[in-house]
């Protein structure tokens, strides 16, 4: 037969779940104070430099497709159709303007050189051409 013992409480397991209470404890109250720690970089990474007045250019590549926030879109009352297009889808306007004018000054000079008779007829007719496809 066995004999029946009384339960015995061991002062270990107290002092040990004691000890590891009080020293979560005290790491949650040291950590607590702390302050934010400054954040590092190496010296390699940083380019150090003297503050200037002037233009900043920034310059950024990614890949993808710009697509526009706005769509015009064009209604017309009657029906029609396009003959011709002057201008291209994304060119650049100014260009198109700069040979326009060219062109009206190069008619102006043909004129005067027609006059006194010192350019063909022909030629002259041909600058008008030109212009007149601006």
């Amino acid at each position: 037969m066995d004999i029946p013992r009384e339960p015995t409480r061991s002062k270990k397991k107290w002092v040990y779940g004691g000890g590891s209470i009080a020293s979560v404890v005290l790491i949650t109250v040291a950590l607590g104070r702390l302050g934010p720690a400054a954040p590092s970089v190496d010296k390699n990474t940083v380019y150090s430099d003297v503050v200037k007045r002037g233009e900043m250019v920034r310059r950024v590549r990614g890949p993808g497709t710009l697509v526009s926030e706005q769509i015009r879109w064009i209604a017309a009352l009657t029906a029609g159709r396009v003959e011709r297009r002057l201008v291209e889808p994304g060119e650049r306007v100014a260009t198109t303007r700069a040979q326009y004018l060219e062109a009206q000054r190069t008619v102006q000079n043909n004129e005067r050189l027609a006059e006194d008779g010192l350019i063909s007829d022909i030629d002259l007719q041909n600058s008008r051409d030109r212009a007149a496809e601006f």
